[in-house]
């Protein structure tokens, strides 16, 4: 956000002066006025709103608008997309480790650690079909798990995760929660996706590839 040109005068302190009638909005220079407007539009005022408190017109504060957005707006670099799934993987992994603590408190109901395990389950395989559109991770499943297991190394194993959902399902009485039962019946449903994905891929590794014919023009 831009500074205004009054020396340590801050958006609200000049919003205030404003509203009591000290600050003679006339006054202020077209770089004060759009810290205000900014300031005002991230607070969710409209442009109608905003040209009311200012005491200018309408388009005067669209034109403010526009210049804010070109001041503000992102260049294409590079970097730009190795930060966002840097910050994207870090917040993943800290989200996944607290679903993960409150998954194994057994001071939690049965419902909320099968809730909190689905979930952690969810961002995985959310973050992981992000990484690949965004081409950091390969489609091929057998690179997938190769990639996950080298760099990742959170991801717990389905037999993980089918030790723990046994656990839950000794501590359930049988028809007592079913709402925490139909939770275990999607979350083994996912695992048996995750294992069958194993057998395919096991299955398609023993046939013979066959090679590609050469295109030797015309």
């Amino acid at each position: 956000m831009s500074a205004p040109s009054e020396p340590g005068e801050s958006p609200l302190e000049l919003l205030k002066g404003i509203q009591q009638g000290t600050i003679d909005t006339q006054s202020l220079s077209a770089e004060t006025r759009r810290v205000c407007v900014e300031h005002l539009l991230a607070e969710a005022y409209g442009a109608s709103e905003i040209a009311e408190i200012l005491k200018v017109s309408t388009r005067t504060i669209q034109r403010d608008q526009k210049q804010i957005q070109e001041q503000n707006a992102l260049q294409r670099d590079p970097k730009l997309v190795d930060q966002f799934v840097g910050k994207t993987f870090l917040l993943m992994t800290h989200s996944m480790g607290r679903l993960h603590r409150l998954a194994r408190n057994k001071a939690n109901s049965a419902s909320s650690r099968i809730e909190a395990e689905m979930g952690a389950w969810r961002i995985h395989m959310d973050t992981v079909r992000l990484l690949q559109r965004l081409g950091f991770l390969p489609e091929a499943a057998r690179e997938i798990r190769a990639e996950l297991t080298h760099h990742m190394e959170i991801v717990e194993s389905t037999e993980s995760l089918r030790a723990q959902l046994e656990t839950l399902q000794q501590e359930l009485a049988e028809g007592e929660h079913p709402e925490a039962l139909a939770a275990m019946k999607e979350v083994e449903n996912l695992i048996a996706r995750a294992d069958a994905s194993k057998v395919l891929e096991g299955t398609m590794s023993l046939l013979p590839q066959v090679p590609q014919e050469e295109d030797h023009g015309t």
